[in-house]
């Protein structure tokens, strides 16, 4: 049959419909070229820590410069402060596990459209979500969780037949007593542990009296949001257990108010036995190349049913103002959560991994086991500021050392101060 003219002026004005939808719909498929921009990050570790991370982002997120600045963690929080103040902060920057109230001001959290709550418990334990949720917003993410540990001396473990390290606070009393050596006029000249005084010569002296406490069944924050240091309950035995280890007037006197400060005392033989975090073993391997150390999991409560270890790390997190808080999460979310990524910092770094999968390739690891298993039952609490408490803990535990109060004063002034901070929040 043949097609007449008009036809064939209809055939071909539906062709050119088809061709005209068909360039629409394929040029407005293709999305615009995600914008270039910058991200700065402001951080307490090396720079050479963050450049492969940084590059590895780079390969998949091309259109993104990042730049990491190294800042001196003794004036950390000030700077920051500082710089948000007038404007010129980071967009990324990090911050302590035991500081998220004192920062949530400054922070953008994540969108729960780039990373939520569920998948937050899936990868990371426990103490994460402790430190670094507040009203089911996430405010950080880590890439590594270190944790309060038992350091303690091979040779003289050794020398004095004590096969394995004490798991339980009364077999931590009998070892310390027994490593303890005295000079002739009875005065202690190797101290059987580092424990029992104030920061003024311990290293992380607070952190394991939290321990203590919260190993006690001591809330330390109740569910109204206050300090609760268990005035009423076990609270002053606690107080009393930890500071006997440095009284003199204690039967278990084991480290005098005098001695260098414990990492000094631990690398230079001073001490037998001391509780330190993993980042501390570069510091005693500085001091003393030589020292045969080993590590050992925190004592726990004898019959406990249930064990605690504290945790103390930092995490990134991203200012409020940022000009790009969605590509400064998608930073984030990519180095922390990503395996390959974090194993790679771990290996660098030596850090216990923070991510479930690598904690539980490493269980077993000579280096990381102890670390990684601990990270595990570490529980934590939000502090409204970790710098002052730590400041009242030091005075209490001074105060009944020098017979200035009592203990159950002591924690209930401890308390009240506590909580005064609060209300000042």
């Amino acid at each position: 049959m043949a097609i007449g003219k008009k036809q064939i002026i209809i055939l071909g004005g539906i062709i050119v419909f088809i061709l005209l939808i068909v360039i629409i719909f394929s040029s407005g498929s293709k999305p615009p070229p995600p914008p270039k921009l910058t991200l700065i990050i402001w951080g307490v570790e090396p720079k050479t820590n963050f450049e492969p991370l940084i590059q590895a982002y780079k390969n998949i997120r091309q259109n993104v410069e990042v730049k990491y600045e190294e800042i001196n963690p003794l004036n950390y929080n000030q700077k920051i402060l500082d710089a948000l103040a007038s404007g010129q902060g980071p967009d990324i920057f990090m911050i302590r596990s035991k500081d998220l109230i004192l920062n949530i001001s400054k922070i953008y959290p994540i969108p729960q459209t780039q990373f939520t709550l569920a998948q937050l418990r899936n990868l990371f334990p426990q103490v994460i979500e402790d430190d670094f949720v507040y009203q089911n917003n996430i405010y950080a993410l880590p890439l590594y969780i270190d944790t309060l540990a038992l350091f303690y001396n091979q040779d003289y473990f050794s020398r004095s037949q004590i096969v394995f390290p004490p798991k339980t606070w009364d077999e931590f009393q009998e070892t310390a007593l027994k490593l303890k050596v005295l000079d002739s006029e009875g005065k202690i000249v190797q101290a059987g542990a580092s424990i029992g005084f104030s920061e003024k010569n311990i290293s992380h002296a607070t952190d394991i009296l939290k321990l203590l406490m919260k190993q006690a069944g001591i809330k330390i924050i109740d569910e109204y949001g206050q300090f609760n240091f268990g005035v009423k309950s076990n609270g002053p035995d606690v107080l009393n257990f930890y500071t006997s280890f440095a009284n003199a007037r204690n039967s278990n006197y084991v480290w005098p108010k005098d001695f260098p400060n414990s990492l000094d005392a631990f690398s230079s033989g001073k001490t037998a036995m001391l509780f330190a975090y993993q980042s501390d073993i570069s510091i005693i391997k500085n001091k003393n190349p030589y020292l045969n150390f080993k590590i050992a999991p925190v004592p726990q409560l004898k019959d406990s049913k249930i064990y605690y270890a504290y945790a103390d790390y930092w995490g990134l997190t991203v200012s409020r103002q940022s000009k790009n808080p969605t590509w400064a999460w998608d930073f984030i979310i990519n180095i922390t959560t990503n395996e390959s990524l974090a194993k790679s910092y771990m290996d660098l770094t030596q850090k216990p991994p923070a991510l479930k999968s690598l904690i539980s390739k490493t269980l077993n690891d000579a280096n990381l086991g102890v670390f990684s298993s601990q990270s595990l039952i570490a529980r934590s609490w939000q502090e409204v500021n970790s710098a002052k408490i730590n400041e009242i803990l030091n005075n209490i535990i001074e105060g009944v050392i020098f017979g200035k109060f009592k203990s159950q004063y002591a924690m209930q002034f401890a308390e009240e101060q506590a909580n005064q901070i609060i209300r000042n929040y």
